[in-house]
């Protein structure tokens, strides 16, 4: 019995990673043809975090890092 309930956690994680990455392929596609206020706001939340870390560390100065992200 553990062998299915790890098996379907599994099967869980993958279809939740799928799913995101076909929503990621829709929202940028929407993005690339020109209806970008939606969906650039919602890639931006996705990757915002990431975004802003490199910036930060390239500015090597957070108020500046976060003027770059404006």
């Amino acid at each position: 019995m553990a062998v299915i309930t790890s098996l379907s956690a599994h099967d869980d994680t993958s279809e939740v990673s799928d799913l995101r990455a076909r929503i990621e392929q829709q929202l940028t596609a929407a993005a690339k043809s020109g209806r970008r206020r939606v969906p650039f706001g919602e890639l931006f939340e996705h990757h915002g975090k990431k975004v802003f870390g490199v910036v930060h560390w390239m500015m090597r100065n957070r108020e500046d890092g976060e003027g770059a992200l404006r």
